[in-house]
């Protein structure tokens, strides 16, 4: 295990000391402040349910639960069970960017919640799975930058949202979209094997 925190420990000190700039430290930050992301998410809401009308209802509707799940597991199941103190707590040579919250640090709920969005969401638009992915590791990055995670929490976070989102997402193409009367494409492989075909007449028509 120790080996484990030492490589955890260089990581941090590559981001958050060595790999910086005067750009940065106003950019990255950004990433981290939800308020700067209200009016985007909010056009992007409005967005699918245009193109997509009852269907994008009912996609964003999947998507509250998916953030829903992956916020209580990270704040009220994890990080309670492995009570992680934040770097910028315990290393005085951490470079803080902002304030340190007094929560535990594994797992990073901005890294669980956006992985988990994206993830949810590429399933019904991978023309913007790659961009999508960007940007949850942007947002995972600046914690990281800030000096208020550690790089194994952001990798843990991500890989919870991620299965937060697989379960969300089995749980509306088995149950919900069926009973709505809904055709799911997805790309995504059902239990024999075989692949939906994608959300929509035409292939094509993702967001």
């Amino acid at each position: 295990m120790n080996w484990i925190l030492e490589i955890d420990i260089a990581l941090l000190r590559l981001l958050n000391l060595q790999w910086t700039n005067p750009f940065l430290d106003r950019f990255i930050p950004l990433f981290s402040d939800i308020d700067e992301w209200k009016i985007p998410l909010i056009f992007l809401s409005i967005l699918i349910v245009i193109k997509e009308r009852r269907k994008g209802i009912l996609v964003l509707i999947g998507l509250g639960l998916t953030v829903l799940l992956s916020e209580t597991m990270s704040t009220q199941v994890v990080k309670q069970i492995v009570g992680r103190i934040r770097p910028c707590h315990v290393h005085e040579w951490v470079r803080l960017l902002g304030y340190c919250p007094s929560s535990p640090s594994f797992t990073s709920t901005h890294a669980t919640n956006i992985f988990a969005a994206a993830t949810f969401l590429s399933f019904f638009f991978p023309r913007w799975r790659l961009p999508m992915l960007a940007l949850a590791v942007l947002v995972g990055y600046s914690r990281i930058y800030r000096g208020v995670h550690y790089p194994f929490d952001v990798l843990g976070g991500a890989m919870l949202g991620i299965g937060c989102a697989w379960m969300v997402f089995i749980l509306f193409r088995d149950f919900v979209l069926p009973r709505a009367g809904i055709n799911l494409k997805s790309s995504c492989p059902n239990s024999t094997g075989r692949s939906y075909p994608m959300m929509g007449k035409n292939p094509e028509q993702g967001l």
